[in-house]
C-alpha cells in the first residue's frame, strides 16, 4: 500500500499528454538491455504515437491503451537508433511522445545488474535554462560509461550556449560554446573526458533560445573509486 501512495504522489507531477526525450548510451561493458518504452493510462483510453521527427527514416509506433491499463515497447532490436551517441555530435534521435489522453511514461534500461528508470517530465521537463546536477564522490566503472547529459530541441533552429564546469570531449573548462540543434528532435550528446569523480560536470550551465529538454547520467558508479 505504501508503495501504490508513493507511485502516485510520484506520477502526478508526470502526467500529461506531450513528452519530449532523448535516451543516454549506456555502456554494453556493465549491460545496456533490453530497453522498454513503459506507459499507462488512467481514466481514460489513450491512442500513442511514438515518433522521432529529426530522423526521416523512422517509423513512429501507433499505440492504443486501455483506460487504466499498462502497455510496454521493447526498443531493444533498434537500440543504436536510441541511444544519443557519439560524444560532441549533432544528432536526430529525439523522441516525441503524443496521447490522445493523459499518460504517464517512462524509458527503463531493464539490466538486471545495471537498471534504471528515466521519468519522463513532460512540459515539467522543458526550460530554458539549466545548472547541472552531478555527484562528484565516485567515478564510473568502465572506460566507456563516463558521466554526461543529452539535449533534445523541441523546436526547430535551436541555438545552445554551454558553459562546461569541466572539461568535456572536444571542449575544455569555463570556455562557453555553442551548438545548433537544425530541427525538432535534433539532439547532442556531452561527455565528460574520463571516469573520475572530479571530472564530472558539476555545475555547467545550458542556457537555449528556445525550450529543450535535458538528461543527465551516470553510468556504472563504482563504489570503490573517490577520486
Amino acid at each position: 500500500m505504501l508503495v501504490f501512495v508513493a507511485w502516485s504522489a510520484t506520477m502526478s507531477g508526470q502526467v500529461d499528454n506531450d513528452f519530449w526525450f532523448v535516451a543516454p548510451e549506456v555502456t554494453a561493458q556493465h549491460g545496456d538491455t533490453p530497453i522498454l518504452l513503459r506507459f499507462a493510462s488512467f481514466d481514460a483510453p489513450a491512442s500513442i504515437v511514438v515518433d522521432m521527427p529529426a530522423n526521416p527514416d523512422y517509423a513512429p509506433y501507433n499505440l492504443t491503451l486501455d483506460a487504466n491499463s499498462a502497455l510496454s515497447v521493447d526498443l531493444t532490436d533498434s537500440l543504436s537508433w536510441y541511444e544519443n551517441w557519439p560524444a560532441d555530435i549533432v544528432s536526430g534521435k529525439g523522441i516525441h511522445i503524443t496521447s490522445s489522453a493523459n499518460i504517464a511514461a517512462y524509458y527503463e534500461v531493464s539490466r538486471i545488474n545495471n537498471p534504471d528508470i528515466f521519468a519522463l517530465k513532460c512540459g515539467n521537463a522543458l526550460g530554458t535554462s539549466f545548472h547541472l546536477p552531478f555527484q562528484n564522490f565516485t567515478g564510473n566503472g568502465y572506460a566507456a560509461s563516463t558521466a554526461g547529459f543529452d539535449v533534445v530541441a523541441t523546436q526547430d533552429n535551436t541555438t545552445l550556449t554551454i558553459v562546461p564546469s569541466q572539461a568535456l570531449v572536444g571542449h575544455v573548462a569555463g570556455v562557453p560554446f555553442s551548438v545548433v540543434l537544425p530541427f525538432a528532435g535534433s539532439t547532442y550528446c556531452a561527455r565528460a573526458v574520463n571516469t573520475s569523480a572530479l571530472a564530472h560536470p558539476t555545475g555547467t550551465s545550458i542556457v537555449s533560445d528556445r525550450p529543450v529538454a535535458v538528461t543527465l547520467h551516470d553510468d556504472s558508479a563504482d563504489r570503490k573509486s573517490v577520486v
